[in-house]
């Protein structure tokens, strides 16, 4: 009995197996490079993004702070105005009534916007005390001192401000 033999194959078909099997193995390996880089570059964009997040919420901060000092300053100078007034400070007459009222208005706004002031809810300040003293012999000592604590606290932020951009200015060059 004559043993067969396995049934050759004609060579131009194992050469188009060939080609085929190299195609397959290239595309296998050029879709795991790509997939590789795929998930690489995802995962930048992530990091980019939550960068991109975190500066827009610390710029966003920085400026509700720094809208609530302008706004903090301006209500002390109305203050200030309305307590220079000849009868402002006569116990009952209509100035020191307005004069109240707007303290009122003012320590309503202090008390919606006290945590970008102050970075945290106070329990006293001279802020506080040139609102509550308005009207008042008084105030003038108070107003004095909350200006120079809006003075401090502009001048913190603008510092804290100046480091970040140093800070990013040395990080984009390093």
């Amino acid at each position: 009995m004559k043993r067969r033999g396995s049934p050759r194959l004609p060579k131009e078909v194992a050469v188009a197996l060939i080609a085929l099997g190299g195609v397959v193995l290239g595309a296998a390996i050029g879709g795991g490079f790509g997939m590789a880089s795929l998930l690489v570059n995802r995962r930048f964009a992530v990091k980019d993004r939550d960068a991109d997040h975190r500066e827009w919420y610390r710029r966003s901060l920085f400026e509700k702070r720094l809208d609530a000092a302008q706004e903090g300053y301006h209500w002390l100078m109305r203050l200030n105005r309305a307590t220079s007034q000849p009868e402002a400070r006569t116990p009952g007459s209509e100035q020191n009534r307005a004069v109240a009222a707007l303290s009122q208005e003012a320590r309503e706004w202090y008390d919606a916007n006290c945590v970008f002031l102050e970075d945290s809810a106070p329990s006293s300040s001279f802020y506080i005390g040139a609102l509550n003293a308005a009207g008042t012999d008084l105030f003038w000592k108070m107003c004095i001192d909350a200006e120079k604590e809006l003075r401090e606290r502009l001048n913190k932020l603008f510092e804290g401000e100046r480091t970040l951009k140093g800070r990013s200015k040395a990080e984009d060059d390093g």
